[in-house]
């Protein structure tokens, strides 16, 4: 407030007063001394007195510039006194000329005391400060004693105006305390009283009051601030490292606290001084600014009335006096006194750990045996002693039923009273002694590993088994349920505790209807509290051991967590040796012995361990392990054993056959070959695998019966194969050479049937009857024949087969192809001519509306021009061909007839043709069901036949196109759409409309095509109607798929509250558009014909407005997602499905989890507490990376974006941190030790550094072969450490760090053997190069320096560097210092992007590859480059040269 007010004064001057008409200037008369003015020379310099007097001239000083102490006031110069004379003399008037040496040594102290007027209390503490004084024991000398009695104490101050007024000026009431709106009434007035008494400061007082502030006192006058204090405020301070925001706002608050204590003591002293009359006129200052009142009100407090009636109470009621309340008293103490609830010296030397159910029932056997001796024992014998001593209280009793028992009922209320103090004592004494029981293990048990026993002596208390608990091993009774235990334990007391009966029930058995029980312990005090407390800190602490030996069983994690199954499961799947097994039996067994050998009982301070359960199911396990290798080996013999028997027993079954045939018999001889030559010899190999194996289980295994039985039955067959190989082989051969004779007499009977089916053909070269019976004959005797030689050729080919089988040469049969070929000319011609003859007659005579013209002309072609060959090929057989010339003169005369047919037989000739024909011809013709083509003949049709031929070949069209329209509704009658459901949801979608949109386009054009046609006109009208039917559903077909496809995009996208709450117009557009779509696919639903379901009314308005409302909703969306991806630029490279994924999560920031790496390509996830705060960032391969600050999404508000880039910003600030940290621990750690103990990125980083600082000074001191050796040897702990135990992370970051060691060796040694010298030597600066400078990572290569990225890349592997990657390092690097940038080009896959994404890595940058295609357009290209400006990433453009050059200008 000083510091404060003093501001406030200097900063509200009017400075307006000059210095030459200020009132002080004392350069001019104004009855003040006057200094003669300065020399008139110019050059003449005035002296140090002249400068000194004019300051004063117009401030005149306040302090003394010399003085004894380190600072005086200047007014003590005219008074001649010590500085112990002078300190606080301005405080009293009466006392301020007073001195040390006046007073008399020998004096008594006086004491005055002077009372608080009761007009005091009302006062703020400044008033009653201003009395403090008064009650101060003061020394006087004798002769001023009297003197002494009259001082009055004077303020000289506002302040101390205002307190003497508020004591002096009003009179407060005396009958009662006044409210506390009467005091501040009270104040207010006075407050009003003496702003009217003193007058205001003006203008020049002020002025003159803030110089005094600000330069009357210098500060080396004025005692530095005591250490202490700059050392208590630093404490507060938090130890973490600041940022340089936070260091300089840290610097500016130290500063600004020194200028407030200076200026706050400054101001004290000046307002000390001015308390001085006569200081103030000397320094022109008639009044100061007064100090803002302080009020203070006090509550009333009427409490002396009450405690007179309570003390007169007391004094009739107080009944512990009474001779009986000793008597109770001594009654407890010698018998009663060491009475405990809890027996704790008899569970000490008692069986030491207890079972958790055992501890329970001792303490509540316990706590019932105390609360019976109570019961039984101390309230009856207090009964007792009221009945035999009742004469010290029977006189409280009524005398008669009219008096009063109030009085004995207070006076059996003062013994419960006490008795309940007694039953208070018993219940804490008892818990004291529980705590003390659990006290003697105080100092907890943790140890230091490995475990010793003898470290633990003291007895324990509570037995724990540790039992598994898959994947953990866990303690029965868990410590929660450990600590109820005990905690009940107190409980217990205190319930047995309760319910004790008063004296009084006894001595009067009928007092009914208020409470008889004595008062205990309430669990709910403090001390009861206080007491537990104590214990569960004894008990935490009694925790840490068995957790701690916990670790001994770290090294059979794999027994509890299923692994060692897992291993032993991989391990079987993989070929393995028997000897392989024979060492894994072994080492599970040595596991398994180790594990037996282990304690049984684990003693650690307050608990016991009881391992034996947990042992038990370890060595179980083990057991199980090895009998599962063992038990895989016997299954593995018995099906080998199987498959090997069977083997033998199928091949000699196979052998023993008897062939059926020669195919059978030529089978077995070459199986029986490959039996005996490959198969016996393969099985015997496998044999001896059986006995190998045979020997391992014999000596692990117990095989069953069966199992011997079946390797005996093995070992057996090798002997018994071989007799039954000779016993077939004599018999095969045998059947041989009876199919070989076999097979001479078949070829011998096959050449005679032939020659009898030669015979029958020669016959038909002498046929040339026609009448229709013998053509039927002939026909039938050909088709008997040609079966005949097909059942032949069958036969031919099943001898050719068996001579091949038998390895003779086929036979050849000429005389079969003979006959086959002979057999084509005869029966084309008796099967055509026999076709003609029945034929003509039923097209003559049979009915036209059965007839089909077209298939007549074509089948009577076909005739004509089979038999017109047959003329050709029959030439010189006489019969046969004249036979054939009069088929083809037959069929040349009836093709005349067949245009007549043509037009009587068209199925589109209507009435309208036949009136037509019938004005031709001349008279009515009007075709019934019996008409034939005879009677048309007989009408003179042959007369007409050219004009006939136009109408016949419009009915033709006109038909054509009905037929086609009518073909068309046809296939729109079962034409349906195909829907889906949407989802979960009632809502279908189109689904499958390729085949209705190739049928609607081709009906479209070929409807089209129909309206062109000139023979149209009958059905014009109709086929017009459809063309506009069929338009109208294309339309409302592509308008619905449009309509469709924006739905199904938009739709997950405003289904989220958080889109709608963000884009609002957008969804009330979408929810109209929604409305719209669902109606109609309910109604499609419901009749899914196409024609039907696209003809809703309004339905095509209704999807065009709807396309409208979408294109406008994806503008608006475009631009939202426009403005996110501003905010946060990483998402210029998400596709807006991507994006909009992310952005629809903003309730939940763990739903944001798996588009992580979308943004950040090292970050799988973060690391989130309970309360949502992000602590660290989680790579994919598991590492975590704390953040230097937490992250509240909370505050983002739903803005993902922002809550992104906090993150964004945390992983650069972190990832600088950490490094800073790695290169501090870097010199402090072993580099062996060193590498696994940061992140994997922090790791190459932090030693790219220090092995850039190592060769620099190395080339300075020419100590590279040192440093070479340094280099291989770094190398090989690597590897050692590779070589051991490590987690999968670890071992990614020891590989990735031996190629960046491996290539540093390489650099190292080149430089060595070029024996380089030189920092600048063009070899060395060709290096990538890194340097911690300026708290900064900076990375240089020959000219080019970049700025580490610190972009966080998870512990991922590196690009082994060859000398090809180094010039591509060179050449980007060179680029980039160029702001250019760079393409690499070569062959596929010689590592063109990866070289790229791993100089990103080099260099901590964010880099994204982008796959080209001809399909980009310089809108994407636009978005692409616009996110790469603001993030400041490196894109690497996979295939660059596909991109259009329209794109890229």
């Amino acid at each position: 407030m000083t510091s404060y007010s003093s501001k406030y004064c200097c900063q509200n001057l009017p400075w307006m007063i000059t210095r030459d008409d200020s009132i002080h200037h004392m350069s001019h008369s104004q009855k003040r001394p006057e200094l003669p003015p300065l020399p008139a020379s110019g050059n003449e310099e005035p002296s140090e007195l002249y400068r000194t007097v004019m300051s004063h001239s117009f401030y005149p000083p306040l302090m003394q510039r010399t003085s004894w102490t380190l600072a005086a006031p200047f007014k003590e110069q005219h008074h001649h006194r010590g500085p112990s004379d002078s300190i606080a003399n301005n405080y009293s008037l009466m006392a301020q000329d007073l001195k040390l040496k006046g007073l008399v040594k020998s004096y008594q102290p006086v004491t005055i005391n002077v009372p608080r007027e009761r007009n005091l209390q009302g006062l703020p503490p400044a008033s009653r400060i201003s009395a403090e004084p008064n009650k101060k024991k003061m020394k006087f000398s004798s002769r001023d004693k009297e003197e002494a009695t009259r001082i009055k104490l004077a303020c000289h101050t506002s302040n101390s105006s205002l307190m003497k007024e508020m004591a002096t000026s009003s009179d407060f009431p005396r009958s009662r305390p006044m409210s506390p709106e009467e005091q501040i009434n009270v104040m207010l007035q006075q407050e009003m009283e003496i702003e009217r008494k003193e007058p205001k400061p003006s203008d020049s007082d002020l002025e003159r009051y803030c110089y005094y502030l600000t330069n009357g006192i210098r500060r080396d006058m004025i005692a530095p601030e005591e250490e202490e204090v700059i050392t208590r405020i630093s404490k507060l301070i938090s130890n973490k490292p600041l940022t340089s925001t936070l260091e300089a706002l840290l610097e500016g608050l130290f500063e600004e606290k020194e200028h407030d204590y200076y200026s706050s003591l400054m101001k004290s002293i000046v307002d000390y001084i001015l308390m001085d009359p006569m200081e103030r006129k000397r320094l022109f200052i008639k009044s100061i600014p007064r100090l803002f009142p302080q009020r203070v009100i006090r509550a009333p407090v009427p409490w002396h009335s009450i405690y007179k009636s309570a003390k007169k109470w007391n004094e009739e009621h107080l009944h512990t006096v009474n001779p009986m309340m000793l008597s109770l008293k001594e009654l407890w103490f010698s018998e009663f006194a060491d009475l405990r609830f809890v027996r704790t010296a008899e569970l000490l030397v008692g069986k030491l750990p207890l079972q958790p159910h055992q501890y329970e029932s001792v303490i509540q056997k316990h706590c019932m045996d105390a609360r019976q001796v109570l019961l039984s024992r101390w309230v009856p014998t207090c009964a007792k002693l009221f009945i035999s001593r009742k004469e010290e209280w029977v006189h409280f009793a009524p005398k008669n039923d009219y008096e009063s028992s109030r009085i004995i009922e207070e006076y059996f209320a003062s013994v419960a009273s006490f008795m309940s103090l007694q039953l208070r004592e018993l219940v804490i004494k008892s818990l004291e002694d529980l705590v003390s029981f659990f006290m003697i293990h105080k100092d907890g048990n943790d140890f230091k590993e490995p475990y010793r026993e003898m470290e633990f002596f003291m007895p324990q208390l509570i037995m724990i088994k540790l039992e598994v608990n898959e994947p953990a091993i866990v303690f029965k009774p868990s410590f929660d349920d450990c600590w109820k235990l005990i905690h009940d334990s107190f409980l217990e007391i205190i319930r047995n505790s309760e319910k004790i009966p008063k004296v009084e029930s006894l001595l009067f058995p009928e007092l009914k209807g208020y409470n008889l029980t004595l008062g205990t312990v309430n669990s709910e005090e403090k001390l009861v509290s206080d007491f537990v407390d104590q214990t569960f800190e004894v008990f935490q602490k009694n925790q840490v051991g068995p957790y701690k030996y916990l670790n001994v069983y770290k090294k059979y994690d794999d027994l509890l967590d299923n692994m060692a199954e897992q291993n032993i499961t991989a391990f079987l799947k993989e070929n393995h040796e028997i000897e392989d097994f024979v060492k894994r039996i072994s080492e599970i067994k040595k596991l398994r012995n180790e594990i037996a050998s282990m304690h049984i009982t684990v003693p650690l301070a307050m608990f016991c361990l009881d391992t034996m359960t947990l042992n038990y199911d370890l060595c179980e396990r083990a057991q199980n392990l090895k009998d599962r290798l063992i038990q895989f080996q016997v299954d593995v013999n018995r099906d080998t054993n199987t498959s090997i028997c069977n083997q033998y027993s199928a091949i000699a079954d196979k052998v023993s056959e008897i062939p059926a045939n020669t195919e059978e018999l030529v089978f077995l001889i070459e199986f029986l070959k490959k039996s005996s030559d490959v198969t016996v010899f393969r099985l015997r190999r496998q044999l001896r695998d059986a006995s190998e194996r045979l020997e391992f289980l014999l000596d692990y295994a117990d095989l069953p019966q069966e199992d011997i039985k079946l390797n005996s039955t093995l070992f057996l067959w090798p002997d018994q194969i071989e007799d039954i190989f000779e016993n077939s082989r004599n018999l095969l051969f045998n059947k041989r050479d009876q199919a070989e004779m076999d097979l001479i007499k078949r070829c011998s009977e096959f050449e005679s049937k032939l020659e009898g089916y030669n015979k029958e053909l020669e016959a038909f070269r002498k046929r040339e009857v026609m009448t229709t019976e013998e053509m039927k004959n002939n026909v039938e005797k050909l088709n008997e024949i040609s079966k005949n030689l097909e059942q032949a050729l069958v036969e031919f080919e099943l001898i050719n087969k068996e001579e091949e089988l038998l390895e003779k040469e086929k036979s050849t049969f000429p005389l079969l192809q003979t006959v086959m070929t002979n057999k084509v000319p005869y029966e084309q011609l008796w099967v055509t001519a026999y076709e003609f003859s029945t034929k003509s007659e039923e097209w003559m005579n049979g009915p036209l509306y059965l007839l089909n013209a077209e298939e007549i002309a074509e089948e009577i072609g076909s005739m004509w021009r089979t038999i017109y060959k047959l003329t050709k090929t029959l030439a010189d057989v006489p019969a046969p061909r004249r036979l054939a010339e009069n088929v083809k003169i037959k069929i040349d005369k009836f093709k005349q007839n067949i245009p007549i047919l043509s037009i009587a037989c068209n199925p589109g000739m209507k009435e309208r043709h036949w009136r037509q024909i019938s004005e031709i011809i001349g008279y009515e013709i009007k075709p019934n069901e019996t008409t034939c083509l005879l009677n048309m003949l007989e009408l003179g049709f042959g007369k007409f036949i050219e004009k006939l031929e136009p109408i016949g070949a419009a009915a033709s069209k006109e038909y054509s196109l009905e037929k086609n329209l009518d073909r068309m509704k046809l296939d729109w009658v079962n034409m349906t759409f195909s829907f889906v459901k949407y989802r979960d949801t009632d809502t279908s979608i189109l689904c499958a409309v390729d085949d209705i949109q190739l049928l609607l386009d081709d009906h479209v054009i070929k409807t089209q095509t129909m309206c062109g046609s000139p023979f149209i006109k009958p059905i014009e009208a109709e086929c017009r109607k459809w063309e506009e039917k069929l338009v109208r559903v294309q339309e409302i077909l592509d308008s619905w798929l449009k309509c469709q496809a924006t739905w199904l995009y938009l739709e997950p996208i405003f289904s989220s509250e958080d889109i709608i709450a963000q884009m609002p117009e957008e969804g009330r557009k979408f929810a109209i558009v929604d409305g719209y779509w669902k109606s109609i696919m309910s109604q499609a639903v419901k009749d899914s014909r196409v024609l039907m379901a696209a003809d809703q009314p309004r339905m095509n308005e209704k999807l065009q407005e709807a396309n409208l409302l979408l294109d406008d909703i994806q503008r608006g969306l475009n631009d939202y997602l426009e403005k996110k991806r501003l905010f946060f630029p990483r998402f210029f490279f998400l596709s807006n499905d991507e994006l909009l994924e992310i952005l629809s999560e903003t309730k939940d920031p763990l739903r944001v989890q798996p588009h992580l790496k979308k943004c950040f390509e090292g970050i799988a996830k973060l690391n989130f507490t309970e309360n949502m705060e992000i602590e660290g960032m989680i790579s994919s391969e598991k590492e975590t990376v704390p953040f230097k600050q937490k992250i509240y999404p909370a505050k983002a508000k739903g803005m993902v974006e922002k809550w992104l880039q906090q993150v964004e910003q945390m992983m650069l600030a972190s990832m600088r941190e950490v490094i800073r940290l790695g290169i501090e621990a870097y010199a402090k750690v072993p580099r062996n030790s060193w590498v696994l103990q940061w992140p994997g990125q922090v790791v190459i980083c932090v030693s790219s550094i220090f092995w850039t600082q190592e060769v620099s000074q190395a080339l300075v001191e020419n100590t590279l072969p040192d440093f070479l050796q340094k280099s291989n040897d770094q190398i090989a702990q690597i590897v050692q450490l590779v070589r051991g135990k490590l987690s999968s992370g670890a071992r990614l970051t020891l590989g990735a760090l031996t190629v960046i060691d491996v290539h540093a060796r390489d650099v190292v040694a080149k430089l060595s053997e070029d024996k380089i010298s030189d920092l600048n030597d063009f070899q060395w600066i060709s290096q990538l190069r890194y340097y911690w400078d300026a708290k900064d990572v900076k990375v240089q290569m020959i000219t080019t320096e970049a700025l580490y990225g610190y972009e966080y890349l998870g512990n991922s592997p590196r690009l082994v560097i060859t000398p090809l990657t180094d010039r591509c390092y060179r050449t980007l690097m060179g680029a980039l210092k160029l702001n250019l940038g760079g393409a690499p080009e070569g062959p596929a896959g010689t590592g063109k992007t990866e070289t790229t994404k791993d100089l990103a890595k080099a260099l901590a940058k964010q880099c994204v590859v982008f796959n080209c295609s001809d399909g980009l357009d310089y809108k994407a290209m636009g978005k692409f480059f616009k996110g790469l400006a603001q993030a400041g990433a490196w894109a690497c453009f996979d295939e660059f040269n596909r991109i259009e050059k329209c794109c890229l200008w």
